[in-house]
């Protein structure tokens, strides 16, 4: 018999430890135990989401709450349909935007079907660890005074690794200007519960904050939050544009969860105390271990990092072995699967689920990592790596067409060798995390083509290019 998704699943639920999303870990945290029989439809009573009146207006508002938010929606869609209904509310049809250019791939789709006209800002690069630093305020301010039709400002914090932009200050610079600040809090909704946690954008300044339950808190995935906060957008607006871009048979199991667990959550606030302990004695044990550098505390302060999320076990390994995608898959055969693998460093995403023995599980594969990868077995894997590359630096490119000009463009397929001063049609990025490394629009750089290779050999895997070529605009 053919083996179905299900039984896949089952099994994979079976064998693993996920230091991945999400944040349920499989359900070790679980409110909702007869699902089937609450899988209801907008029926008399239950209300509808998109026109919302009674019992589910009362649900997003106590959220909100919670949150700190004036106003909140439920997203049954994920953030992606957050990210779509802020940029298109807060930006009229082919305005000006600013986008930090290691926001995700939604933003972009977001400013290709609004067809925005893009300005980038670049993050501040960590040096010799190969992974995006903070959004520095100065740096939105400069910006903002040469591009002053720029309407709408877009921010990523934290990103994917757990770094946290100073966005009170990016707010006050925004705000200062007349313009929208809309934060991609989608790896942070577990700012609102404290407990050494950063501060979330919601209380930072900023006017529209989305965020992914399911990332880092024991939700189902596609659930998520869209926060609006102040008066300098229209929240009718937002509510019509979410109208379009969400399904209109929204999962009332998904948002039946949503009001439940964060009304658990915010009344078990203890668990968050216990979870910060947890993990406190994890990167210790981890920092003891010197295999690797832990972002973390020490890096706040430097590279435009404000905070750092120390929920997110971001290891830089460069200096031990030829990529991440090498100590990923050691770890897989010890029964713990990471989030991501990157060229110089991995990601584990831990959560208020996660135990005790989950945690010593992780620290156990890392400490049995440092003694394979020392003797001369290890060595042999080593060498089929990729070495003696410096770490990722995103490459600061022209772009002489929109994203919707070049997305809509006649196209030819290139090779990667071929490609260099061409005009991308295509976004390209290593999934996860989701950040393009090309843009459609954007001149194709030698620098880029060279890690996208790296990123191929290195077996990292790669979205948007097709047969190994990459779509360019045919000129």
């Amino acid at each position: 018999m053919e083996e179905l998704l299900f039984d896949r699943l089952q099994a994979y639920a079976r064998e693993v430890y996920p230091m991945h999303m999400p944040g349920h870990k499989m359900g070790r945290i679980s409110w909702m135990e007869d699902m089937h029989a609450l899988d209801a439809t907008e029926v008399p009573g239950l209300d509808h989401l998109l026109h919302e009146e009674g019992i589910l207006g009362e649900a997003q508002r106590r959220v909100a709450r919670i949150c700190g938010a004036d106003r909140t929606f439920f997203l049954v869609n994920g953030s992606t349909v957050g990210m779509l209904a802020a940029l298109s509310a807060s930006t009229r049809p082919g305005g000006e935007v600013l986008l930090a250019r290691n926001c995700h791939q939604a933003v972009f789709n977001g400013a290709f079907l609004h067809r925005c006209i893009v300005h980038w800002c670049y993050p501040e690069q960590m040096d010799g660890l190969g992974i995006h630093g903070g959004i520095l305020p100065e740096a939105v301010d400069k910006i903002l005074r040469e591009k002053p039709g720029i309407e709408t400002v877009v921010v990523t914090s934290p990103t994917y690794e757990g770094v946290v932009s100073d966005i009170r200050g990016i707010a006050r610079v925004v705000h200062g200007h007349g313009k929208v600040l809309v934060v991609d809090e989608a790896h942070g909704a577990h700012f609102v519960f404290g407990h050494g946690a950063p501060p979330s954008a919601i209380s930072q300044g900023a006017d529209l904050v989305v965020q992914s339950l399911h990332k880092t808190l024991p939700f189902f995935t596609q659930t998520a939050l869209l926060h609006a906060c102040g008066h300098r957008v229209d929240v009718d607006l937002v509510s019509r544009y979410l109208g379009i871009y969400q399904t209109s048979s929204p999962s009332y199991v998904f948002m039946a969860q949503m009001e439940k667990g964060m009304v658990r959550l915010d009344r078990e606030k203890e668990r968050f105390q216990e979870y910060a302990g947890h993990l406190e004695r994890l990167r210790s044990g981890i920092e003891a271990l010197e295999f690797g550098t832990l972002l973390g505390k020490r890096h706040q302060g430097f590279h435009g990092i404000q905070a750092v999320d120390l929920g997110k076990i971001c290891l830089f390994t460069h200096a031990h072995l030829p990529n991440g995608a090498v100590l990923e898959r050691f770890l897989r055969n010890q029964g713990v699967q990471l989030e991501m693998a990157g060229l110089g460093h991995v990601v584990a995403i831990t959560s208020v689920a996660d135990s005790r023995e989950g945690f010593a599980l992780l620290l156990q594969g890392l400490e049995k990592a440092k003694e394979f990868f020392k003797n001369s077995r290890g060595c042999a894997i080593m060498e089929t790596g990729i070495s003696g590359k410096e770490p990722f630096k995103q490459p600061v490119s022209t772009a002489p067409l929109t994203l919707f000009e070049a997305g809509t463009a006649p196209k030819r397929m290139c090779g990667l060798l071929e490609a260099e001063g061409s005009v991308s049609a295509a976004m390209v990025h290593v999934y996860p995390p989701g950040i393009p490394l090309l843009v459609p629009g954007e001149r194709v750089e030698k620098k880029a083509i060279a890690i996208l290779q790296e990123c191929l050999e290195s077996g990292l895997h790669v979205v948007g290019l097709e047969d190994g070529l990459l779509p360019v605009v045919a000129i």
